[in-house]
């Protein structure tokens, strides 16, 4: 008898054919079922390879308790591990290492359809429907921020299948388009009766979804054969990925086993046992809530050696999650701009290029800005958070909870020059105020540590989807910085493990001039006598209750980053400096005129390209 395995499941090896001790020959076939009200989770039977191992994942009976489910960490790791198999297998001739293959990234060259299939009908109900289709967006999204570009197809199933989007369309293969189909799906309840006796049960067509899917190939296949393509490319070379997303309960139009028998026979699945080409298609289902029919979504999903491919979730929040935890890329800081979304993800993990600084003078106390992680080895800030003659020695910066690095070089603009104009009425002169700290040892990877990016850089041109060796600056400053109120962030620590963002709008359209104008209204500024003394073409200003009222930075979030989100990748656009106002700790609704200025980074490129030059960037012309 085998052991019952941890999470009371019952658990056998597959790592070599035998069985009680005996050695089963190959091509021989072991049949295997569940009883006592545990459920098969697995494939039914395992055949003996020539290798001496059993083809196929391991089989379990589950017992159904509520210790069965996949956690959004484990739901992760076995859909990323078997997805990199097929993206790996698309990228045949890719020569990246195999720790950077790991990664859903997809180049021009490579075959790859993803099918969406989502469960509409009247037992999944318009909140799940809902929360099911932006996690699938969420999805698309990230992947398409790591550069990739498989093609999708979308597909709805209640009592009928409906075909939002094919493969075969244009945009199939653009992220934004694609997530502007699933964002338009709306759940749809079949009608009932004024009066009905008894509520009819829902209906759900699951055949009728995977018949869709093969009816899409067929009509592929003959394009493409009328394009003078033969062998048609998408059943001889394109890889294939259905995700189904189910309560598992089929009532209508009989058993989908069977059509996915059809979609293996047409891509010449299985017919040659030197080359059983399953690799060419992989079927994850995710049955989502506590009441799933395992064993119907178990009939569905691709079963492969050292794989999983069904995934039972609790509820969608923990199907979010899984979907962002499965592409993430902790284990490189190679992607800027980051970050964990879901609920359940720690502060840092949502906001982890947020560093804090500490200046030490001997004699003098603590002081304390914020910064930014901007590769590895260095953090940007404000330079009015230091003097010209602070030791290094001087200095710590506390990048995730438990990692304080020391600094080993501290750069200022060398424009800063804080008393520059007071012969002008301006005691304090905030032009150029950006610093970089050369920390003293490499950030290593991790979930509460990432890069944020940077404009004017090829990681940057990657995370908005542009051509780093074509793309400009000017391209970068017209999406992140349009010539309107531009929406951003900012962030705040309220404690130790307590970050906050605070959403802003930079008045770059209309109310540029009016908050600018403001800045004369600080009484720091009360002898100035020109705007011109005080604000230069190097500030971004915030602040102010027109559109909205916008939150104001407080002393200590100098030198904080100013965030621009596109795509679910952040941007640096600003350095935090200065305030009109200091509003922190007043609980009243902060005045028209309390502005804030930030300066732009577009502004300071030249410095930062030749401090950064040994980061392998890649600064843009």
């Amino acid at each position: 008898m085998e052991p019952c395995a941890a999470r009371r499941r019952w658990s056998w090896s597959t790592d070599g054919c035998g069985r009680g001790g005996a050695l089963t020959p190959p091509g021989s076939n072991v049949t295997f079922g569940c009883s006592g009200g545990f459920a098969l989770r697995g494939p039914k039977t395992l055949t003996c390879g020539e290798g001496g191992k059993w083809a196929g994942s391991p089989p379990a009976c589950d017992d159904g308790g509520p210790n069965v489910f996949d956690s959004p960490e484990e739901a992760a790791a076995g859909f990323m591990a078997s997805l990199t198999q097929t993206v790996e297998a698309a990228e045949a001739n890719d020569t990246r290492g195999p720790t950077e293959k790991r990664r859903i990234r997809l180049g021009s060259a490579s075959a790859l359809n993803i099918f969406l299939l989502l469960d509409a009908s009247q037992s999944i109900g318009a909140a799940d429907f809902g929360d099911a289709r932006d996690a699938l967006r969420g999805l698309v999204e990230k992947i398409a921020s790591y550069g990739a570009a498989p093609r999708y197809g979308i597909i709805t199933f209640g009592t009928e299948a409906q075909v939002v989007l094919s493969p075969m369309d244009p945009k199939a293969a653009n992220a934004a388009f694609v997530g502007e189909q699933l964002e338009g799906l709306s759940f749809k309840a079949p009608a009932l009766p004024c009066i009905p006796i008894a509520r009819p049960p829902a209906r759900t067509n699951p055949h009728a979804a995977l018949r869709a899917v093969y009816e899409l190939l067929v009509q592929e296949e003959r394009a493409q054969e009328l394009r003078g393509q033969s062998p048609a490319p998408v059943t001889s070379t394109t890889r294939h990925v259905i995700v189904i997303m189910s309560d598992g309960r089929v009532n209508m139009g009989g058993s989908p086993v069977p059509v996915l028998h059809q979609i293996r026979e047409l891509l010449s699945i299985g017919r040659d046992p030197r080359n059983d080409r399953e690799d060419f298609l992989d079927v994850f289902v995710f049955g989502v809530g506590a009441a799933v029919e395992a064993a119907a979504l178990n009939a569905l999903a691709s079963h492969k050696a050292g794989e999983q491919h069904l995934f039972l979730l609790r509820g969608l929040p923990d199907l979010q999650e899984a979907f962002h935890r499965m592409i993430d890329e902790s284990s490189s800081l190679g992607l800027c701009g980051f970050a964990h979304e879901f609920e359940s993800a720690a502060d840092r993990e949502k906001n982890p290029w947020v560093v804090t600084v500490t200046v030490t003078r001997p004699g003098q106390g603590h002081e304390r800005c914020r910064g930014s992680l901007v590769s590895p080895h260095f953090v940007l800030s404000a330079a009015h958070c230091f003097r010209w003659d602070d030791d290094v020695a001087w200095l710590s910066v506390d990048v995730a909870p438990g990692l304080r690095l020391g600094v080993s070089s501290l750069s200022l603009h060398p424009q800063f020059d804080l008393g520059a104009r007071r012969a002008r009425g301006v005691p304090e002169f905030y032009d150029f105020d950006v610093a970089l700290l050369e920390l003293g040892g490499r950030v290593g990877a991790g979930p509460a540590a990432r890069p944020i990016c940077l404009p004017c850089t090829e990681g940057a041109s990657r995370a908005l989807r542009l051509p780093p060796e074509s793309s400009s600056c000017e391209e970068h400053r017209r999406l992140l910085l349009p010539p309107k109120d531009v929406e951003a962030f900012f962030v705040v620590q309220n404690s130790p493990k307590e970050l906050q963002r605070r959403r802003v709008r930079i008045k770059l359209g209309e109310q540029r001039a009016p908050c600018e104008a403001d800045a004369l209204r600080a009484p720091l500024y009360a002898n100035a006598s020109a705007l011109d003394d005080v604000i230069t073409p190097r500030f971004l200003c915030t602040g102010g209750s027109d559109p909205e009222v916008d939150p104001n930075a407080c002393r200590g979030d100098s030198g904080g980053p100013i965030i621009v989100t596109r795509g679910k990748r952040y941007f640096q656009v600003a350095v935090i400096s200065w305030g009109v106002l200091d509003l922190c700790h007043r609980p009243q609704r902060p005045p028209a005129h309390a502005r804030d200025f930030h300066v732009n980074l577009f502004q300071v490129l030249p410095w930062l390209r030749e401090r950064l030059g040994g980061e392998e960037l890649g600064f843009l012309p």
